[in-house]
């Protein structure tokens, strides 16, 4: 029992020289001497590193996914790849978490417990996914090992790296056991102890890892196609997530500090210090607003997600801010300036928020993965005649899965409606009528294309935590997006013709690398880097297999549309 003790303590003090937002405020259920089981460490693991993640979303990774932008400061220029401590940062917290799990996963082994094996790999691996997504090759194997005495791990292939994850994986499914009551189940705020939800995750997780090397679906053997195969045909051996109510979600209840979604109103007062360096970027509002003549007439969930902006008398057009731009940019006029009004209003002045009153509240959940995602994934399955069933269907499943898993948190809603000469404000709401109006709609009705899947799955991914937005991006390159004059300034993603790209991964923490600089120098190599940049893809990216098969990535984030 020391030796956990001992763990927990130098994890403690690690997560304390780090700029993380993972021991936010303090955590009443503090770990005492004598008292360490499996189920102590939950909170450590989930609690406080989903609002380090959903502080990421909010800062850097909506930005580089070009879901918000940083388009009124000239401070905040992570919508222009500005991000080298926030690099250092999700690192620590992914390895730093995936510590916490694997000390989990070993206090649960010495006690017996296979409910806290099974749950502790699963967020070891939940972990590291992202830490993979987003640097590229990593140690896995000899990860996490230095009380062995390994301190300069080899750093594994990105395809190793998969295949270990869902090796974990496939061990966590076979160790739940239904019958077993899970103690301690109040500091489990994903699932309150129900076993069999989480084995869905588990297995769902397990899709969404299949789902990103899908591109690279020979490389393994049983390949993709046939590993999602046999789980989506073994239900009873794989059970995956089947409604809305299995979402995995972290749970808060505001009664404490620590209890707190970090996104709430008690530290963000205003919409303007929400969102005001956070705008909903034109990418967005081009995919869910149809009618520029009448904006009214947009995707439901919209209204819930954002919101434009209003005076006293007065409520503007949706606009989205420009990814990428310039610092000149927020200053020009709006293209919604009324002729002949006399007064000219500017981008940054109108561009439109996020939904300030549903999105900052302090008992809204952290979605790590939901049932939305899975349809999707099956319905490209299906799309590819990896798996029986209909691919349209699949499809509308998703989209009104996502419509209904939103809809509770227009309640909350202030959304600004003109009555005549003032501006009131509503609640908003989600309608059956309104989800067939949106499958129904020629610009979201299934079509049987990867563009039409991958862009609405992007859409659906909205305000899950954990990078996912910008992973399907550079998987699928959907959507379609440009590098805008702001980015070539600041020049911090040239490619070696000289050109600024789109940002493909980030780049290893210094300090990770003079640790270990032989094996990160391998890794570097075999990713094809010509040093530790930005711009060299990851191995399941779309930009990847392109290259490895010797053709061009067909996609203008990536060919550069307005500098050619």
């Amino acid at each position: 029992m020391k030796k956990y003790i001992g763990i927990l303590l130098s994890v403690a003090l690690l997560g304390s020289c780090t700029s993380d937002f993972e021991d936010f405020n303090t955590n009443p259920n503090k770990i005492s001497k004598g008292s360490v089981g499996p189920m102590s460490m939950i909170e450590y693991i989930t609690v406080g590193a989903s609002n380090t993640l959903a502080n990421y979303m909010r800062e850097w990774s909506n930005d580089i996914a070009q879901v918000t932008c940083s388009s009124g400061s000239t401070v905040r220029l992570e919508h222009c790849y500005k991000l080298e401590n926030q690099y250092n940062s999700v690192w620590n917290l992914c390895f730093l978490r995936a510590n916490n799990a694997k000390h989990m996963y070993e206090l649960a082994v010495e006690q017996g417990n296979s409910n806290c094996q099974a749950i502790a790999l699963t967020l070891k691996v939940y972990y590291l996914s992202i830490a993979t997504d987003l640097f590229g090759d990593i140690a896995y194997r000899e990860a996490l090992r230095g009380d062995e005495g390994i301190t300069r791990p080899v750093i594994d292939s990105q395809k190793d790296v998969y295949e270990q994850m869902m090796a974990e994986l496939e061990t966590a499914n076979s160790l739940y056991q239904l019958n077993v009551v899970l103690d301690d189940s109040a500091k489990d705020k994903i699932f309150a102890g129900d076993i069999a939800k989480w084995q869905k995750f588990t297995n769902t997780l397990h899709m969404r890892l299949l789902n990103r090397v899908s591109l690279r679906n020979d490389s393994f053997s049983p390949t993709v196609a046939e590993r999602m195969v046999n789980i989506v045909n073994n239900p009873g051996k794989y059970p995956l997530m089947s409604s809305n109510a299995d979402n995995a979600m972290v749970n808060y209840d505001g009664t404490a500090t620590y209890y707190r979604n970090n996104l709430n109103q008690f530290d963000y007062t205003t919409d303007n210090g929400f969102s005001g360096d956070h705008k909903l970027s034109e990418v967005v509002i081009d995919l869910m607003v149809y009618n520029d003549n009448n904006q009214a007439d947009c995707d439901p969930r919209l209204p819930i997600w954002g919101c434009p902006r209003y005076q006293t008398n007065k409520v503007w057009q949706w606009q989205g801010s420009k990814p990428g731009c310039d610092t000149e940019y927020p200053a020009e006029p709006s293209r919604y300036n009324e002729p002949g009004s006399g007064t000219i209003y500017n981008n940054s002045q109108v561009e439109s928020y996020m939904h300030y009153e549903v999105l900052c509240r302090d008992t809204n959940p952290n979605m790590l993965m939901c049932y939305d995602e899975l349809l999707f994934i099956e319905a490209e399955a299906a799309m590819n005649g990896w798996i029986s069933g209909s691919a349209e269907q699949y499809y509308n499943d998703a989209l009104r899965a996502s419509c209904q898993k939103w809809a509770p948190w227009g309640a909350n809603g202030h959304y600004p409606v003109l009555n005549g000469s003032t501006v009131s404000f509503a609640n908003v709401t989600i309608t059956e009528a309104q989800i067939q109006n949106l499958i129904a709609r020629p610009e979201v009705k299934w079509n049987g294309t990867m563009q039409r899947l991958a862009e609405q799955k992007w859409l659906s991914l909205y305000w899950i935590v954990g990078f996912q937005q910008y992973s399907e991006m550079r998987r699928t390159g959907y959507p379609e997006c440009t590098i805008n004059n702001g980015i070539v300034k600041q020049g911090f993603s040239i490619n070696k013709e000289g050109k600024a790209v789109f940002i493909a991964r980030c780049s290893y923490p210094q300090v990770a690398i003079a640790n270990n600089r032989a094996n990160y120098a391998v890794a570097l190599e075999r990713m094809g880097a010509a040093d530790n940049d930005i711009v060299t893809p990851v191995w399941w990216s779309g930009q990847a297999v392109a290259r490895d098969a010797g053709q061009p990535w067909p996609h203008s984030f990536r060919t550069l549309t307005y500098q050619e």
